[in-house]
């Protein structure tokens, strides 16, 4: 009989620590994609009603731009593109992370960073893609959202 309580608190024990170990952190994760013009400037999630749900805490973004063209030709310079984040219902900013994209047609470039300020969780998160002048490149990209 004690063998067996023995046995039975340590089954308990090893399935609490499994329990534990194998249940992952909630994250939330939101995708996101873009497409840009040569002409255009700026992609808002706002008005075009395109929200992401978020839990409390830091922000991360990752995900590729794609060059699809470039009116200056292959290699020509490009503006900087910018993914800001920001509440709706707030009107929140969280920071902003940036990537030069490729000056060749067909090339890629990655986009990887941490917002500066943490967010309150909710579903009204939106970002502002933008660049500051149309420097004739049509632009596209998709990605995540997380928290981290």
């Amino acid at each position: 009989m004690k063998d067996f309580k023995k046995y039975l608190k340590v089954s308990i024990l090893a399935g609490i620590i499994s329990i534990i170990v194998l249940i992952p952190v909630y994250a939330a994760t939101s995708s996101w994609k873009f497409s840009m013009s040569t002409g255009g400037c700026e992609v808002n999630g706002k008005k075009n009603g395109v929200f992401h749900k978020l839990s409390k805490g830091k922000v991360g973004i990752s995900g590729e731009v794609y060059t699809h063209s470039n009116a200056n030709g292959n290699g020509g310079p490009t503006n900087y593109l910018n993914f800001s984040l920001y509440n709706k219902t707030t009107g929140n900013y969280f920071g902003n992370v940036k990537v030069k994209p490729s000056g060749y047609a067909f090339g890629t470039k990655k986009i990887s960073g941490t917002y500066s300020k943490a967010v309150g969780g909710g579903t009204k998160y939106y970002l502002v893609i933008y660049r500051s002048n149309s420097d004739g490149t049509k632009l596209s990209g998709s990605g995540k959202l997380k928290n981290k």
